[in-house]
């Protein structure tokens, strides 16, 4: 390769690195953050953190593994914990580049895909998060260049970094398996396109080798599913079922322009309207002068749409394709290297003023996504509030105050930035009082966790006032700190208050600052 573009790649990965470390530690933790960081601080044994994990957590343990490792030598501070995602992220940009070049011949094409990637809005989110999605995308990409790499050349060593790298994927989170089954699955086609017994007996092998590498964790993974045949606290496990009718038109909206705010700029709008246009009618003569380029070229773009297609059926299928958070794309987030690799070979294939034309108007309709994502979401977003708010309870706090959040799987996370001597209690579900197993301040136990997927409030206008009650005569409690709850919706708990004598001492901002004092009214003093 010449030094020319080892220097353009250099200065995409300082552009990448770059833009992810932007705030990456002036934001504070927000809720599943504090959580990775509160899992690997409670535990000092890799063995108690495996158990807590088989036991308790929704997901597999190598990542809270890798994070107990890097926070043992980096420290457990928000830049600490966020920059492990940070290293993978930047991983992606590389192994990208590497992807292009094998899959199209093509440097330039490979330098293309790499840049976009580096200034994706939504990579650049998770390679900011303390969470193990860029982790993920990392592992993803590795795989399918390996499944790739052997195919085409028959070298053995790919048969053993597919295995690797597949077992390390779907050890660090579920998701992975969206990843997996397209890769093998395409892997298979080939296999039976070109009727090689031989080579079928390999892929047998292959997968039969990540079934035995996975056994370990398949008891953990089955009594996950199977407890959720179970009630629990009269609850069942809610299996999301129907999806929006422009369910792939969104995804693919957040996959490439991702933000924060539901309303943009009409420019933006404009912009981004452009792009599609152009890119679409660039696509089409680019693919028709694609049909006279290298067979491999061809192979190529076919294996990359097919990683971009099948992930998202298979996610379409999957019940956390709900949009059960404001971004549960997150669990596709693999695709996104497959829309950059394909944005790289279209313009490839087109005269270079052209190519330049799409590229100026792709970054042109990024910018404003890139800006909102880099910038400090404490300021706006009431996810990241969770420091502010604790840092005002803990400066008002007094003797007897109790914290009461809505929902279960939220006190841990609530607690995080609290004071440890500040009581962190939850009103749902209404009939759970803490007597749990792994119940600690800074873990979840079986009940609060399990209960993400059991969230209903069929229960709570009626039962709300019975547990209010019961909480504040069991902490003989004077004052009650409201966290995180929105009076539009949690009505019920408001007019508990006010229909029982008690003042408001302090009042939420909008939905901004969900913090919330009320006080006895027998009492003087606010604070």
């Amino acid at each position: 390769m010449k030094k020319s573009y080892i220097w353009i790649l250099t200065g995409i990965m300082i552009l990448g690195l770059a833009l992810r470390l932007m705030n990456l530690g002036t934001e504070p933790y927000w809720g599943d953050e504090a959580l990775s960081a509160d899992i690997i601080q409670h535990f000092s044994s890799i063995s108690e953190i495996v158990v807590y994990i088989s036991e308790v957590e929704f997901h597999p343990p190598l990542y809270y593994l890798m994070l107990h490792y890097w926070t043992a030598w980096f420290g457990i501070t928000e830049f600490a914990v966020r920059s492990l995602s940070v290293v993978f992220g930047l991983g992606c940009i590389v192994l990208t580049f590497i992807f292009s070049r094998k899959l199209f011949q093509n440097t330039r094409g490979a330098l293309i895909a790499a840049l976009i990637v580096a200034i994706l809005p939504f990579q650049i989110e998770f390679s900011q998060e303390g969470r193990p999605y860029s982790i993920v995308c990392f592992f993803g990409i590795l795989a399918a260049l390996s499944a790739w790499e052997y195919v085409e050349r028959k070298t053995p060593r790919y048969l053993a970094c597919y295995i690797f790298v597949s077992l390390a994927g779907l050890y660090t989170h579920y998701s992975f398996f969206l990843v997996q089954v397209a890769i093998a699955a395409w892997w298979a086609a080939q296999v039976i396109s070109r009727k090689d017994f031989k080579e079928f007996t390999i892929w047998f092998a292959v997968h039969g080798s990540l079934v035995i590498g996975y056994w370990p964790w398949l008891d953990s993974l089955f009594y996950k599913i199977l407890l959720g045949q179970y009630e629990i606290f009269g609850l069942k496990r809610i299996l999301f079922v129907n999806r929006m009718p422009d369910f792939f038109e969104r995804v693919f909206e957040k996959l490439i322009w991702l933000g924060k705010d539901k309303e943009i700029n009409p420019l933006t709008i404009l912009v981004k309207t452009g792009f599609k246009v152009t890119f679409l009618a660039m696509g089409f003569f680019a693919l028709r002068r694609a049909a006279i380029s290298t067979r491999t070229s061809l192979r190529g773009f076919r294996y990359v749409v097919w990683l971009i297609i099948a992930p998202l059926m298979l996610f379409l299928l999957a019940p956390f394709s709900k949009e059960y958070a404001p971004i549960y794309e997150r669990h596709v987030i693999f695709v996104t290297i497959a829309l950059c690799l394909l944005f790289g070979f279209i313009a490839t294939q087109l005269r270079a003023r052209q190519a330049a034309v799409l590229i100026l108007i792709f970054i042109g309709s990024l910018i404003p996504f890139v800006s909102e994502i880099t910038a400090n979401d404490a300021l706006v977003d009431p996810y990241f509030k969770m420091k502010e708010i604790s840092e005002h309870i803990n400066q008002y706090y007094q003797r007897g105050d109790i914290v009461l959040v809505s929902d279960a799987f939220f006190r841990s996370d609530a607690a995080h930035y609290l004071r440890e001597e500040i009581p962190v209690l939850s009103l749902l579900p209404i009939n759970y009082y803490d007597l749990d197993i792994w119940n600690t301040r800074q873990t979840l136990g079986i009940v609060e966790n399990e209960y993400q997927s059991r969230f209903t409030r069929s229960d709570y206008e009626s039962g709300a006032g019975q547990k209010l009650s019961r909480l504040v005569k069991i902490h003989r409690a004077n004052r009650v700190w409201l966290f995180g709850f929105i009076k539009k919706e949690d009505y019920a708990v408001y007019n508990w208050f006010e229909d029982n004598g008690w003042r408001q001492g302090f009042k939420s901002i909008a939905d901004i600052f969900q913090l919330d004092l009320y006080i006895k009214k027998k009492l003087n003093n606010a604070f």
